[in-house]
């Protein structure tokens, strides 16, 4: 029930402060905030998995994916280093496109990575 809480929170926290912080600066905070909930989590050993190699993989994965998602999403951005043009902002590709497929991608690695998760028989 807490962690349905804390989501709720955050999206009401969220959609208040959209207006007045770049998305880059919300979307860090969430990602440091998971990172620091994942590492919370097994610092305190509540977190036991099926294979730590596998799961260790996964999660490394989910992370590469991330961060070349968010490159496309910057540079993707008109204006920016992969879209610095006025014909590359009437191009039928977008790099910023790019961005969907990783997150996406993430997302998946995600999946096999907390289906790794184990609860122990307490």
């Amino acid at each position: 029930m807490a962690v349905l809480g804390g989501f709720a929170a955050a999206i009401i926290v969220f959609a208040a402060v959209h207006n007045w912080a770049p998305s880059e600066l919300l979307i860090g905070i969430l990602v440091g905030v998971y990172l620091l909930f994942e590492v919370v989590l097994l610092v305190k050993k509540q977190a036991h998995f099926d294979g730590w190699g596998w799961a260790l993989l996964w999660w490394l994965l989910a992370l590469f994916s991330f961060g070349v998602a968010f490159f496309f999403w910057i540079g993707g951005q008109a204006g920016n280093s992969l879209c610095d043009s006025a014909e590359a902002t009437k191009s039928a590709f977008q790099p910023h496109a790019v961005w969907h497929v990783f997150a996406g991608i993430m997302a998946v690695f995600l999946y096999y990575y907390w289906r790794r998760e184990k609860r122990p028989l307490v």
